[in-house]
């Protein structure tokens, strides 16, 4: 199988729950060109004090090689004249950051003999070039090109020595020179290579680190964070396996072997694991660049999380407030009608002209406005299917303070049971918030004895008075748990608080 990166042959969806990342250019993340811009500015600026020290010696010191002046200064302006060129060109994107390298070692080494060769050979001061051209190639990411560089400068100086000078060649003092420039040139591109790779890794994972910011979705933070894996570590496969069993992967999946993983997270929470198939164990420096780029994708992924909560809290309670504000109005009025047409009834008697026929339609249809609106309401402030977690969700809901829920394990109930529980639990709490304000915990328990389910809402708030009378809400409550079979009291809760209590007739 052909690796790399694959494109997904079809969006995620909940049975694949899988998809492979698109072609990427990672170098975009690795600051090749800025390095690149600040050795040529380097370069033509040393190259600028090149032909000023040649100036200085010629029209001043007048030293041995004042002579030729004209071929040293020809040679530095031909240095410039190159150094500003590959400037410009590299600033403005007119050559490849993997050619130039390369080429400017070359042509560094190139014009650096020249230079030495018309200022008195080996023994030139300008010899130092060389060396400048090693730590150069050093800054690049190819990691053979500093030693090719210091194997051409050595050539060069060996062959400039050859070159016939006023002064006879002294190969003691030739061999000395030769092994403390060429020594501090190793040890000088040691450490810029390891400074430059430094740089890269920090401007990667900072750069990574904002496309984890900008990331809105977890697709995207789980894209990013491979195509740094991908490009820096190099592995052969690499997956990315979330929490609730979504899968993102990159190179071939068909890579075998043990593979090296993390885990993914942030804020005391496990949000997924990493898994890279490489052939070599990671060093010390791979192992915590992964680590910081998990680190950083944990809390991005955390963020969206969070933020995809507090988008779901919002229209949780723009739907509840929508719900209660269905019920304190619509609801009501529907319920007041209901009674109101009872009474109606009621004093009437029989009526020849059948009148009273036609009030019983009129309750009827008033009943089923009721029940469609309650319907409407139960959805939209509580989207779970009838049960114990849609109970404990309605009471969740409406009370924040202190509570006691106790609801018995295996309880069954029919759906309209549990309808009924949930609007028990609701228009419980909308009586204890008109009528007990002052409470600071709430008990409702739900269990099942000798065939009977009993619900009962207890709060500590202010005892009502008794007898007490039903509002409208409770009134209804109270038509429908007697439609399933049940009946609903209201009383005091010992010395403090109102206890409401429902009970139906059920098999378990």
């Amino acid at each position: 199988m052909k690796r790399g990166w694959r494109p997904c042959s079809r969006p995620l969806s909940p049975s694949s729950k899988r998809s492979h990342m698109p072609d990427s250019n990672y170098s975009e993340l690795i600051p090749e060109r800025a390095l690149a811009v600040h050795t040529a500015v380097v370069r033509l600026a040393l190259t600028v004090v090149s032909l000023f020290v040649i100036l200085l010696d010629t029209y001043i010191l007048a030293t041995p090689y004042a002579l030729p002046h004209m071929c040293a200064c020809a040679a530095a302006v031909t240095f410039i004249a190159y150094a500003g060129v590959v400037l410009w060109a590299i600033h403005h994107g007119l050559i490849r950051v993997a050619a130039y390298f390369p080429t400017t070692a070359i042509l560094d080494v190139v014009l650096a003999a020249a230079l030495v060769i018309t200022t008195n050979g080996y023994l030139s001061p300008f010899t130092l070039w060389l060396i400048i051209a090693v730590v150069i190639s050093a800054a690049g990411s190819q990691r053979a090109l500093p030693w090719i560089t210091a194997g051409l400068g050595l050539v060069a100086h060996c062959l400039i020595a050859l070159v016939p000078q006023e002064r006879p060649l002294n190969w003691g003092i030739f061999l000395v020179r030769t092994g403390f420039l060429f020594g501090v040139a190793g040890l000088l591109s040691v450490i810029s290579r390891y400074q430059a790779r430094q740089s890269r890794i920090l401007a990667s994972i900072e750069e990574a680190g904002r496309r984890f910011g900008e990331s809105g979705t977890r697709e995207q933070v789980c894209r990013t964070l491979l195509e740094v894996v991908m490009g820096w570590l190099r592995p052969a496969h690499a997956r990315v396996r979330m929490s609730d069993g979504e899968t993102f992967s990159a190179g071939d999946d068909t890579a075998s072997g043990p593979p090296i993983v993390m885990v993914l997270s942030a804020g005391g929470r496990s949000l997924g694991t990493i898994h890279v198939w490489r052939r070599s164990a990671l060093s010390r420096g791979e192992d915590s660049f992964l680590r910081v780029c998990c680190d950083r994708a944990a809390s991005a992924l955390l963020r969206i999380d969070l933020s995809e909560s507090l988008v779901r809290s919002a229209a949780a309670a723009e739907r509840l407030r929508v719900s209660d504000n269905l019920h304190d109005t619509y609801v009501q009025t529907l319920a007041a009608l209901d009674l109101r047409t009872e009474a109606v009834l009621q004093r009437m008697g029989k009526s020849p002209d059948g009148l009273g026929q036609e009030l019983r339609e009129i309750k009827e249809l008033i009943r089923v406005a009721g029940r469609q609106a309650r319907e409407v309401t139960e959805v939209l402030c509580n989207p779970l299917p009838p049960g114990p977690d849609a109970v404990r969700a309605v009471l969740s809901e409406r009370w924040l303070g202190d509570s006691d829920v106790e609801i018995a394990p295996g309880l069954q109930l029919s759906d309209e049971q549990w309808r009924a529980v949930e609007m028990f639990v609701r228009e419980g709490m909308n009586n204890v918030a008109k009528h007990a304000k002052n409470a600071r915990k709430i008990s409702l328990h739900i269990f099942h004895s000798n065939g009977r389910t009993e619900c009962t809402l207890h709060d500590d708030g202010t005892a009502p008075e008794l007898p007490t009378k039903l509002g409208h809400g409770l009134s209804r409550l109270r038509a429908v748990i007697e439609e399933q079979g049940g009946r609903l009291a209201l009383g005091r809760a010992g010395a403090r608080g109102a206890e409401l209590r429902a009970v139906f007739e059920t098999s378990k």
